[in-house]
């Protein structure tokens, strides 16, 4: 890790009290020798663990690579990188970026980042690295920098966490992350919400066969096609009355408000639009096709459906008769 040249420190105090934390092992002339041919150079993180902090860090990093290890053809053609790209929002003073914090759960992003590096033509936007002679150097808050295209991107700084939550309304752009390493998703919305939309699937499985695994794939293809996240799928398991050898699995879709509900029905259709959708999403994890669907509905429509059912009509013919005779 480069931070600190060493040449400045005591031959005593570098053999026999180590090299302190964020310090270099070898100086900065011999490090432009070791890496003289090196095309690209890619820093962990361009911060200090140690003085200088804050803007002062920044400064002392520019000085760092533009005068001290000028040599190197990777900084003498511009090609210094570092992870600092995307920063967490502050919590607690700190703000951590988002490739330590992220990128294990999106190795092909990594890699089309270091693509980028080397082929500045490749058709990829960077997510997590950041060239330095183009972005600039320091974390501080976005809302600090001048207006520009470091900012409205949030490049190389800090973003408002009430703004980010804010403006996570497509949960479907999570899908690439939270479809693939979470097992249950990312719960955006409570069990309890009455912003749902809900029906009935019917599968070929027995209700052992349908076990957990089954379950949380069925979760991600429903997911998919109402252009949410798994979190926000419940269901509920039941051998199907009428069809042996068969499940019917109750499916509600939560969100956060009326208009989201409409916008998923749209998206996944009714009557064989909806069974061709979600059939196709079955058949990509892998499940049998559905042999029953039914059409979507909100949560206003599941009330007044209860309302006209033959069970409700029957409870208010019962008493209205029980009315009728004690007024007799």
């Amino acid at each position: 890790m480069i931070n600190k040249d060493i040449s400045a420190l005591s031959g005593t105090e570098y053999t026999t009290g180590g090299v302190p934390a964020g310090v270099q092992e070898i100086t900065d002339a011999a490090l432009v020798t070791w890496a003289k041919e090196a095309d690209i150079v890619v820093i962990k993180d361009a911060s200090c663990y140690t003085p200088p902090y804050g803007e002062d860090c920044a400064t002392w990093w520019k000085d760092k690579i533009e005068t001290k290890l000028k040599g190197i053809k990777g900084v003498d053609s511009q090609k210094v990188f570092d992870n600092q790209r995307r920063m967490a929002p502050v919590e607690g003073g700190h703000s951590g970026n988002l490739m330590l914090e992220w990128g294990e759960f999106e190795p092909d992003t990594l890699l089309k980042d270091f693509i980028k590096m080397v082929d500045p033509g490749y058709d990829h936007e960077m997510v997590f690295f950041r060239n330095l002679a183009t972005h600039g150097y320091g974390t501080k808050p976005c809302a600090d920098l001048p207006d520009g295209d470091r900012k409205d991107k949030e490049i190389g700084c800090s973003g408002d966490k009430a703004k980010l939550i804010k403006k996570c309304t497509d949960h479907a752009k999570t899908a690439d992350i939270v479809l693939g390493n979470f097992a249950d998703g990312y719960k955006l919305f409570g069990k309890d919400s009455t912003n749902l939309v809900k029906f009935t699937v019917t599968l070929p499985y027995t209700k052992d066969e349908f076990n957990p695994d089954l379950q949380t794939k069925y979760k991600k293809a429903v997911a998919r096609a109402a252009g949410t996240v798994p979190g926000n799928v419940f269901i509920k398991v039941e051998a199907a009355s009428r069809r042996a050898g068969s499940v019917e699995v109750t499916t509600s879709i939560m969100s956060k408000d009326e208009a989201t509900v409409d916008a998923m029905i749209k998206r996944m259709g009714v009557g064989d639009a909806l069974k061709d959708k979600l059939n196709a999403e079955l058949r990509a994890e892998g499940l049998k096709e559905a042999t029953k669907i039914t059409n979507p509905l909100k949560a206003s429509e599941l009330s007044s459906s209860a309302s006209r059912s033959p069970a409700a009509w029957a409870v208010t013919a019962a008493a209205s008769a029980f009315a009728l005779a004690s007024m007799m």
